[in-house]
Order: structure tokens, then C-alpha cells, then sequence
């Protein structure tokens, strides 16, 4: 579809000029946690390259789609295909911090502490301030309380 709209501006696109552009993709029970129809809904105003930017902002949805896709099979006990998902995350765009911190939480569900480690610190580059979201993993259960990791991170 993105590339329908630079075909579009390539063959001499709006007479105003670039300006906006938008992305919508309606699939049943599709949305965001599986709340409504709406599986992509990115629109962009008022920018000098409209097109570049929902192309940016589409590869953040994949990216966020597949950390939602993680956590979900995180939840359902599926490890592994979560690992997978999140690692797909990572590849597409290794500067999300949310996707290292649930690249901790399942190494650690899978027994690999010194790559979960790695992962946390990764998130910490990335985001400093991701010290207190790792604190509070204990408490919401998803990892158990490790004075040992949390003393590695600085925490």
C-alpha cells in the first residue's frame, strides 16, 4: 500500500504538493490487544515528507506488533515463540527498549540469567530510566526477586 502512494507522488502526486499521508487497514478482531478491527491506523499531517514518515512509523507498528505478540505467548507459557517474536522485534529495529526488557524476562524463564543480564543492560543503555520498570518485574510476577541481577544492573 506504501508503495501505491509513492507510486502516486511519483507520477505527480497532489497538485498542493507533499503534505500528508495515512495508512489505515481494517482486519476483524485485529486491533491492538484484540480490541476492535482497526490493524494499522497511522496517518501523518502536515510534514515536509509525508511519505518517508508513515513508512518510519509503519515499521514502529511492526516492531510494536510483534513485542504485543511476545507478551502475548509470554502469558500463554509459550517461551520460545515468544523469544522468537521479540528477537524479530529486536532485528527490525534493535533501539526499543521494551524489547530487551521482555528479551530479559524470557531469557530468564528459560534459565539463560547472563543473557537476560545482558538484555537488561542493553534496555538500561537505551533508557535509564527502565531501572524502575526492571524493579517492579518481581512484583508483577514476572521474574523472580534476584537481588543478584538487580546488584549486576546497578539497581
Amino acid at each position: 500500500m506504501v508503495a501505491s502512494l509513492e507510486g502516486g507522488e511519483e507520477a505527480g502526486g497532489d497538485a498542493r504538493g507533499r503534505q500528508s499521508a495515512a495508512l489505515l487497514v481494517v482486519k476483524k478482531g485485529f486491533g491492538r490487544a484484540g480490541y476492535g478491527d482497526r490493524y494499522i491506523d497511522l496517518r501523518v499531517e502536515d510534514h515536509p515528507n509525508p511519505i518517508e514518515e508513515l513508512k518510519r512509523l509503519l515499521k514502529l507498528h511492526r516492531v510494536y506488533s510483534l513485542i504485543d505478540e511476545s507478551e502475548d505467548k509470554l502469558t500463554k507459557g509459550d517461551f520460545e515463540d515468544a523469544m522468537l517474536a521479540v528477537k524479530k522485534a529486536i532485528t527490525l529495529d534493535p533501539n526499543i527498549d521494551d524489547a530487551y526488557i521482555d528479551l530479559g524476562i524470557l531469557s530468564l524463564k528459560l534459565g539463560k540469567k547472563k543473557e537476560a543480564i545482558e538484555a537488561f543492560r542493553k534496555a538500561l543503555r537505551l533508557n535509564p530510566n527502565m531501572k524502575k520498570l526492571i524493579k517492579q518485574l518481581p512484583n508483577a510476577g514476572l521474574m523472580e526477586p534476584n537481588e543478584e541481577i538487580f546488584t549486576e544492573l546497578g539497581i
